[in-house]
């Protein structure tokens, strides 16, 4: 059935709002944390279309709360953000072990060592003394869960974080054009509603609190 124009919120398994829409063979679904004064946001792009889909982030626009076009940052661009050179250097290493390790067939990208080790111009980065270690981490966890751009076959989902800049204003608006359909999702402030989460839901809910506190 053709589900166009129905807009269903949620809640994602670490108790953050989401909202899925949907237009003709295509949903998005996002979600969003601020951290670091980046905006991530969590994006499902499912293609139940007959045809293959290229997502990637390009397929995104996003505006503050006043209209304004806030810029999506790459992986290299955060890293570059909080981390300076050592960051860029450290993503590049981590994103080469992932492409070589991905079974991915349609993945669009081949490493490139090179300029991607660096940050364009002189950028000091916000956690520049943070330990190794941690730099590590976040440039895996970069590495791994950002949505690079691929093409995904009939019946497979797009899943991955962009990033922004934290926006001056709330709500953020992100627009997404999939196969010249253009969906329209708002992430801000959490609504008051009056509707109630079933149980299954709060069952997920609660599950995954424990999870992250345990």
């Amino acid at each position: 059935c053709d589900l166009t124009g129905w807009a269903k919120p949620g809640v994602t398994a670490a108790g953050n709002e989401s909202m899925t829409v949907f237009s003709g063979p295509y949903s998005l679904t996002a979600s969003g944390i601020i951290d670091k004064g980046v905006l991530f946001l969590r994006l499902r792009v499912a293609n139940d279309s007959d045809h293959p889909l290229e997502a990637g982030p390009g397929l995104f626009k996003a505006a503050d709360g006043s209209g304004a076009s806030m810029k999506i940052l790459s992986p290299k661009d955060v890293m570059c953000l909080l981390y300076g050179d050592k960051g860029a250097h450290l993503l590049a290493l981590k994103k080469k072990r992932k492409d070589t390790m991905d079974t991915h067939e349609n993945n669009l990208l081949s490493p490139d060592a090179g300029g991607e080790e660096r940050c364009d111009g002189k950028v000091e980065g916000r956690l520049r003394t943070s330990d190794t270690e941690y730099t590590q981490a976040n440039a895996q966890y970069v590495a791994t869960e950002s949505l690079w751009p691929a093409v995904y076959r009939p019946g497979e989902v797009a899943d991955g974080l962009i990033y922004l800049d934290a926006a001056p204003s709330l709500p953020v608006t992100l627009t997404a054009l999939v196969e010249g359909r253009m969906m329209t999702i708002q992430i801000g402030l959490p609504q008051a509603s009056g509707q109630q989460m079933k149980r299954s839901e709060l069952v997920r809910f609660f599950e995954a609190q424990k999870k992250g506190n345990s």
